[in-house]
């Protein structure tokens, strides 16, 4: 197929994009349509915004749905779980300074809270772990502590280099945590094992996992990021993820690298 004959095809299919997105859109609008009546009807109702804060939020429209969380939270300050979903609807939005903060601050209040607790420790983990993982695709230049794209992450999450330590030393307190609220739920003890390996302390780490296995064997065979972590931690050496891959798509002849 040439070029000029590939025109035609992939103007159909962007028009075919468009046409499904609108749709999409338009019933995207009717779902919340009641809720953003509701909120209209009764502005001092603060269940009615965080009704409809928790509709965009299940939608993605995390930027209504902050408004909503913020006026219900003007009504009802208390409110731990409009706190809650207003950290979520920040984070869709890509305000990732506001993420850690805004989880740490519900825990000062409610130390149980399992979502929030989950969302802080694995928000960490997954900060160290990125981040080791983009330096290794990148080295830095000589001289510099970090690469172009770890200083993005960083600058994303407000943090800086030195607090690495910290923050691995708080995902493994919150993992602690989870694990004391619910001591059957396996991927705590999972979570638990990958920060103790991080810190390389693998006797640690050994103990978490065996703890999971025993709870539940399954679940450590299927899953093969804890397997292989499990595995390091028990040959003694710490687990550094694999360099990010690179994926080829073909589509209209054309072939496309789509980096991660």
């Amino acid at each position: 197929m040439s070029r000029l004959s590939r025109v035609p095809f992939l103007l159909l299919l962007f028009s075919s994009v468009f046409i499904i997105t609108g749709c999409a859109g338009s019933a995207t609008g009717r779902m919340l349509a009641p809720y953003r009546q509701a909120a209209k009807e009764r502005p001092d109702d603060a269940r009615a915004h965080y009704d409809l804060g928790s509709a965009a939020l299940n939608v993605e429209r995390y930027a209504e749905a902050r408004k909503a969380f913020l006026r219900c939270l003007d009504l009802t300050p208390d409110d731990l779980e409009a706190r809650f979903k207003l950290v979520k609807s920040l984070d869709g939005l890509d305000r990732r300074g506001e993420v850690l903060p805004g989880l740490r601050a519900i825990l000062e209040i409610d130390s149980t809270h399992i979502g929030v607790n989950e969302m802080l420790a694995d928000r960490c983990y997954g900060i160290i772990l990125t981040f080791e993982m983009i330096g290794q695709s990148e080295p830095p230049h000589r001289g510099q502590v970090m690469n172009a794209r770890q200083k993005v992450l960083l600058n994303q999450f407000d943090i800086q280099h030195d607090q690495f330590p910290a923050l691995c030393r708080e995902a493994a307190a919150t993992y602690e945590r989870l694990c004391r609220l619910d001591p059957e739920e396996p991927r705590y003890w999972c979570g638990l094992g990958a920060v103790r390996n991080q810190q390389e302390d693998f006797r640690g780490a050994e103990k978490a996992y065996y703890t999971a296995q025993r709870l539940d064997p399954k679940y450590l065979q299927d899953d093969i990021l804890n397997n292989t972590i499990f595995a390091y931690s028990r040959g003694n050496r710490k687990f550094v993820p694999p360099e990010p891959r690179i994926f080829f798509l073909t589509f209209g002849g054309e072939t496309f690298v789509i980096l991660p």
